[in-house]
């Protein structure tokens, strides 16, 4: 559970931070300086790092102890949420342009803290906001989280570009690097990496994996870096000719072999993002239901399947599996909602994707909502959590997971291979 908060309390300021880094954006930001305010909000949205943060300092004087020290506590807050950063990606860059400004950020969450910072402005001011102070936070930030960061502007005019393009792309950067990466895992509990580990001898429908295209559809949601990384291991370890490609384009999509529908967010913005493209639901559609290719729902992805979603509002679904998606509601009150962490799967109904899984197997949750009222033939596996949630349903050609098989480790990449090799 990647989650932290942290009080940063001087002579100056006041501040409370929390953040979760395996979050979808969500921000509530009130520094008391609009203008980083603004900035804050603009790293919350990129990273996809929940973040809130409320600040009071001595801003009758000037802003430099409200920002420097607001870059102390967001800093230390990631660091006290990454723990020993066991797994994560670590590297991470990014170049964003904004109008006719470029900026360059590349950074290490590496424990080693440092800034280079190669970034000017023509004026001293922005509104109130002294420009120098720019780099008095990022440098507080970068002290306080253990980051090696580099940012450099390449070229720009206007000071406020330059300022944005700056925190949007140590947030893009921060984006990758806090990635998890499936191949520098620790294992998680020893009977789920045991269970993972066996010999592929258990039953299941499988077939020759032939020379095949799976896509993974990227519609601006989901964990697509590294969902990308595990489906391209898993296709190495099988040692087949199995292309992994990450792709909007409809044509691709309609004409894939397999498709995976990766998901993070809300329900109703996640439809949204995949109807914005013209032609991508349908292509999804075609591939998984007129032509019956395999089809992989990932989170919210699985979700979609569903009737209907329930999230701030009614939302139709593809209406693939019969139930609803609705908030959690645990049996036990001190059951934090969202359901984050590790969880053990208990599986209901026999399929070739999760075989191997066995006794024990555990994966990693992110979610707050759930499908309800699924036919138990398409009810895969659940979880408890204050109660039984389903982790994963399926029928004919299509399978989802609750779970992120991306960031579930050695079960994970069992899963994923079983699912390049599933011939229904």
């Amino acid at each position: 559970m990647r989650q932290a908060s942290y009080d940063r309390r001087t002579k100056e300021t006041e501040i409370s931070v929390e953040l979760n880094v395996d979050g979808t954006g969500i921000y509530a930001i009130d520094t008391g300086i609009g203008f980083l305010d603004h900035m804050l909000e603009q790293l919350s949205r990129h990273s996809l790092i929940d973040l809130t943060v409320r600040a009071k300092g001595d801003t009758h004087i000037d802003f430099h102890h409200t920002v420097e020290d607001t870059g102390i506590a967001i800093g230390t807050a990631l660091a006290e949420a990454l723990g020993d950063r066991a797994g994560i990606t670590r590297y991470g860059s990014a170049l964003i342009p904004m109008d006719e400004t470029l900026t360059r950020v590349a950074l290490d969450v590496s424990n080693r803290p440092y800034l280079i910072w190669r970034v000017g402005f023509s004026r001293p001011k922005l509104g109130d906001f002294d420009t120098e102070l720019f780099k008095e936070w990022f440098q507080a930030f970068a002290q306080a989280g253990g980051i090696t960061l580099h940012v450099e502007n390449l070229y720009g005019e206007n000071n406020h570009h330059i300022a944005e393009s700056c925190f949007k792309g140590l947030a893009r950067a921060l984006r990758d690097a806090l990635d998890i990466d499936p191949s520098r895992m620790p294992c998680p509990p020893p009977r789920a990496c045991w269970a993972a580990a066996c010999e592929h001898g258990e039953a299941g429908a499988f077939g020759a994996a032939a020379a095949m295209l799976t896509v993974i559809v990227d519609y601006g949601s989901g964990n697509l870096h590294s969902a990308a990384k595990s489906f391209e291991r898993a296709a190495r370890e099988l040692g087949s000719d199995i292309r992994i490609e990450v792709s909007g384009a409809p044509e691709r999509v309609a004409t894939a072999d397999r498709v995976v529908l990766p998901g993070v967010g809300a329900f109703a913005d996640c439809r949204a993002g995949l109807s914005a493209i013209p032609g991508l639901r349908e292509a999804v559609e075609e591939a998984a239901i007129k032509r019956a290719r395999p089809f992989f729902g990932i989170c919210v992805g699985m979700q979609l399947m569903a009737d209907a979603g329930l999230e701030h509002g009614h939302h139709e679904g593809f209406g693939w599996i019969e139930g609803t998606v609705d908030r959690i509601t645990p049996d036990d009150p001190a059951l934090k909602i969202p359901h984050m962490g590790w969880n053990e799967l208990v599986l209901r109904t026999p399929h070739p994707v999760f075989a191997g899984l066995g006794e024990g197997a555990h994966a990693y949750f992110v979610h707050s909502y759930a499908f309800r009222d699924v036919e138990p033939a398409h009810r895969l596996a659940d979880v408890d959590y204050g109660g039984p949630v389903v982790a994963a349903v399926g029928r004919d050609t299509m399978i989802g997971t609750q779970f992120h098989p991306e960031k579930s480790q050695a079960v994970g990449l069992r899963l994923i291979r079983n699912f390049l090799e599933w011939a229904p």
